[in-house]
């Protein structure tokens, strides 16, 4: 019968995918695992900074804004207009960084001043504005509904892209008086972009170009085998999560984010165990980030998402599709019919250019990501990243992540940036 062919099918991809996690671990986790490798911490003076406080330490010229979405979320997002070698001056082009799952503002600045994008898009005479997304830890406000309150937490990035990022996009081009903006979205950055263009496809007026960190909406034949296992009980725990009443998870100031904080910057065999975790997550990397900002990136992530998040996740995994939500039995009273709607990425008419790295663990294999680039209309650039090593959070942490990402993204916006002007140049004189 065809439901007994499935269940044999999936039991057999299960089985498969065990396999893989416990040959990734033993092949490329067991051979690096000392402790040595991960203590060499030295007290970091940023671990107890927000965005603001970090740019202003390193001498940016920033202030706060908070935004407030149609459903009544209250968002703190940063704007930069100037440093010591551009200083803040009106009519600047303006740039949106907008960060991934668990993560927030912080980690665009989080590093320090080092060839990181945030302070090289300033330094480089662009305006720099850096969202957040309800949930994390600049948005746990919402007007109406308390954080201790489960409807709060009854989100994923379908009402990121939908609420949260318009918003976002309308109160910066409001502010500083342009008609467009440049766009950068790292993973889940990425996911609710291209929801915003399926559903508010007018949105492609308000946007230069869009660039495209690692992107995790293309979920064919995901490459980590850990997440590929979870996936398959992710409706389990979700409903299990429902029954205790657990709506939130990594919150910032949550006891298990703390505890697993304390262990992962352990001198103990524990911080090994930790640190492998995230390897079967991102993919592997030995050498790249700096170990000295370790602790400033663990005390500023993750910054909490709802269990909601991360079951719409799942569910894309399992389903193989780019689609919305997917409540079951309940579909026809959510979306009058019996399986979710998928997200029209060929809504989304805007420049797109990706960078992709094949040791992306969160990211499909080239396969995957050839079905995914074939949906957009006005695919302008295509990155992979030579790197082999090159890893998930590379993108925001590696010390290299400058001369293989965003020295190539900030040359692009600059040879745009000529264009518009010599056009604007040309048709002032007609």
């Amino acid at each position: 019968m065809d439901w007994m062919r499935k269940i044999r099918v999936s039991l057999l991809q299960f089985i498969q995918d065990l396999r893989l996690c416990y040959n990734f671990f033993k092949n490329n986790i067991l051979p690096s695992s000392t402790i040595d490798n991960y203590s060499r911490f030295v007290k970091a003076p940023d671990v107890y900074l927000n965005t603001a406080q970090m740019l202003t330490k390193y001498g940016y010229v920033t202030s706060s804004h908070v935004v407030e979405t149609d459903d009544g979320y209250l968002l703190t997002i940063f704007r930069v207009i100037g440093s010591k070698k551009s200083p803040a001056k009106y009519g600047k082009p303006v740039v949106m960084l907008q960060h991934g799952l668990l993560m927030s503002s912080d980690d665009w600045v989080v590093p320090g001043h080092h060839r990181k994008l945030a302070y090289e898009l300033v330094d480089e005479g662009y305006e720099v504005w850096l969202s957040n997304s309800r949930g994390n830890t600049y948005g746990r406000t919402n007007k109406y509904i308390p954080p201790d309150n489960k409807h709060f937490w009854d989100f994923t990035f379908h009402e990121m892209g939908f609420y949260d990022l318009p918003a976002v996009i309308d109160h910066i081009l409001l502010v500083t008086g342009k008609d467009k903006l440049y766009y950068i979205g790292h993973s889940q950055g990425a996911n609710i972009f291209f929801t915003m263009m399926s559903e508010k496809p007018q949105y492609n007026e308000k946007i230069q170009v869009m660039f495209a960190y690692a992107p995790t909406i293309n979920n064919y034949d995901l490459k980590s085998p850990l997440i590929r296992v979870v996936a398959y009980f992710t409706n389990f725990i979700y409903k299990c999560c429902q029954c205790f009443r657990i709506n939130e998870i990594l919150g910032a100031n949550q006891s298990m984010t703390k505890f697993l904080k304390s262990i992962s910057l352990a001198r103990t065999p524990i911080q090994i165990l930790s640190r492998n975790i995230l390897f079967l997550i991102f993919g592997y990397s030995g050498t790249y980030i700096d170990q000295t900002i370790i602790p400033v990136i663990v005390n500023h992530t993750p910054a909490g998402c709802s269990i909601k998040q991360l079951a719409h996740y799942g569910q894309l995994v399992q389903c193989r599709k780019f689609q919305m939500f997917d409540y079951k039995e309940k579909n026809v009273n959510y979306y009058g019919q019996l399986s979710p709607p998928e997200y029209n990425i060929t809504k989304t008419s805007v420049p797109i250019v990706i960078f992709y790295s094949s040791n992306d663990s969160l990211t499909a294999d080239f396969t995957g990501l050839l079905m995914f680039l074939k949906q957009i209309p006005n695919l302008i650039g295509f990155y992979n990243i030579p790197d082999q090593l090159f890893n998930h959070v590379d993108f925001l942490y590696a010390s290299h992540a400058y001369e293989l990402i965003y020295k190539s993204t900030i040359e692009i916006m600059n040879n745009l940036n000529r264009e518009i002007f010599i056009n604007d140049m040309v048709e002032s004189q007609d």
